[in-house]
């Protein structure tokens, strides 16, 4: 009897030796899997935020990109403003153009109609050689002096090339200096009637040859008096009309040569803003390149994080 209990007893502490054993091994390893899953978790959640700390520098950048995209869109609406603005400025300098070349028109044609001649803006070597004295003598009149023009009619433009060739001033002063050749002249034909009549008086003349004498003095008298009055009318005519075509010239000249300034100044800028939206609609179209590019990565990231949050 104390025999079986003995070996019940035996066997009761072997079977507790058993399982305290294997108690022990399935506590090293539920430790063992705690600890890994401890690891994988901390690695998870540094992943998680390294993802986290991406995402908001992703999302700081895509608000920069489309600040620049926003500001280049105001930037490009500003240039085509000023482009229309100046497509209409040169809209309107060619109708100005066009306006000065029809009255250049009908001035020609007025002047053809009226058989009216445009006289002077020759160079000649009279008009250098004066030039020349008058830069040495310190004149301060330059070229646009050179070329005046005039408009007369058909005789003055005879009475002109009588005087010879050269430009306009050449040819007035020609006149000038004949009208002084034929009043010398006068005034010595002049002087002789007088010494012929004084001669005739102390001589006692026959008075049939004085008065042939002073009909041919008279009358060479009265043909300088008309030449010289001629010559006069002529001058002043020829002066008035280059100081009024000088100045209509001169509106006329001045009108063009705004004209193809402006319209020179506006094809340069309107190549340039050319250029400059070509430059703003590449780089709008490399934004929303990286915009759309940017969109998938936060998308892709979005979708890990999800991922990661439905497995933790």
């Amino acid at each position: 009897m104390m025999s079986g209990i003995m070996f019940n007893l035996q066997k009761f502490r072997s079977f507790d030796d058993r399982a305290h054993v294997f108690s022990q091994s399935e506590l090293r390893e539920v430790e063992d899997k705690f600890r890994k899953a401890m690891v994988g978790n901390a690695q998870l959640d540094n992943e998680k935020a390294a993802a986290v700390y991406q995402v908001e520098l992703y999302k700081d950048r895509y608000e920069e990109l489309e600040e620049e995209h926003n500001q280049l869109q105001r930037e490009q609406k500003e240039k085509c403003r000023q482009l229309e603005q100046m497509k209409r400025d040169y809209v309107r300098l060619q109708q100005d153009l066009a306006a000065a070349l029809a009255a250049l028109a009908e001035r020609d044609r007025l002047i053809e109609e009226q058989g009216l001649v445009i006289v002077g803006g020759e160079t000649s070597s009279s008009a250098t050689e004066s030039d020349e004295d008058d830069d040495k003598g310190g004149g301060e009149k330059k070229g646009k002096d050179k070329h005046k023009k005039a408009l007369v009619s058909s005789d003055m433009a005879k009475l002109l090339d009588s005087v010879g060739h050269g430009s306009l001033d050449v040819r007035l002063k020609k006149l000038a200096a004949e009208r002084n050749e034929l009043q010398d002249e006068l005034r010595h034909v002049k002087l002789e009637l007088e010494e012929e009549r004084a001669k005739s008086n102390r001589s006692g003349s026959n008075p049939a040859d004085l008065e042939d004498i002073q009909r041919e003095a008279n009358k060479q008298l009265g043909d300088y008096k008309f030449k010289l009055q001629k010559a006069e009318q002529d001058v002043s005519t020829l002066q008035a009309t280059v100081a009024r075509l000088d100045g209509q010239v001169a509106r006329y000249k001045s009108a063009a040569e705004t004209s193809e300034k402006n319209e020179d100044e506006l094809k340069v800028e309107r190549r340039k803003l050319q250029r400059e939206l070509r430059e703003c609609q590449a780089r709008c179209e490399e934004l929303e390149t990286s915009n759309n590019h940017l969109q998938k990565r936060l998308d892709k990231l979005k979708t890990a994080k999800s991922a990661l949050l439905k497995d933790l």
